[in-house]
């Protein structure tokens, strides 16, 4: 014998609290089959018809249905949707859950594209702002040895210049103690621009001569 499967359907359910208002048009929202709970337990599924209503038109509270077809099914175990969750709704969950994952694994990817890059502009505006910086002590250091070398060159222009001035000045003193001083011809004798006699009379000034 083979095994019947369990199976479920959805249909809304409305609740009765006695078997006449099967037949009652304000236990039902519309048309449509229902399951129908019970108060002692029971529980039946309902086709049902309403007469249509014209729009602002309100039904009154003993209107019955226009037809209702009623199968009982006994007390079987009522399972409340929101208390459990098919299968395919899981699925969708799973689905939903890794689009999400998908979605942020994705925008975390671009933000880090977007930092590396951000990263990678700023490191090049620093190194060219160093290289700027590097260029630039450059040249001050080179406009400073230069200007150190063209004044060294002026003091040694201008050192150069006082040593002769100050050698020319030596050679006319020297000349001028030359010219001053008495010197001797290879005789012994004295020369200064003056005489033998006069020489002998300064040497013996205020002296008589024997």
């Amino acid at each position: 014998m083979k095994e019947a499967k369990e199976m479920m359907i959805k249909l809304p359910m409305v609740t009765a609290t006695s078997y006449e208002e099967l037949n009652k048009a304000r236990t039902y929202p519309q048309s449509g089959r229902y399951i129908v709970k019970m108060d002692n337990g029971d529980i039946m599924v309902a086709d049902v018809t309403l007469r249509p209503v014209e729009q602002g038109e309100a039904r009154t509270i003993d209107e019955g249905t226009q037809s209702t077809c009623t199968c009982f099914v006994g007390q079987p175990v009522v399972l409340d949707p929101d208390e459990w969750t098919l299968a395919i709704d899981l699925e969708n969950a799973r689905l939903a859950y890794e689009a999400d994952r998908k979605r942020m694994e994705e925008q975390m990817r671009e933000a880090n594209e977007r930092h590396e890059a951000e990263m990678a502009e700023q490191k090049e505006k620093c190194e060219a702002v160093c290289r700027e910086t590097e260029e630039n002590c450059k040249k001050l250091i080179e406009e400073k040895e230069k200007e150190l070398s063209a004044h060294a060159e002026e003091n040694d222009r201008t050192l150069a210049m006082r040593r002769m001035e100050l050698e020319q000045e030596y050679e006319k003193k020297i000349m001028k103690l030359e010219l001053d001083t008495p010197k001797r011809f290879a005789q012994g004798e004295w020369v200064s621009g003056k005489t033998l006699t006069e020489i002998i009379r300064t040497l013996t000034a205020g002296k008589k001569e024997d």
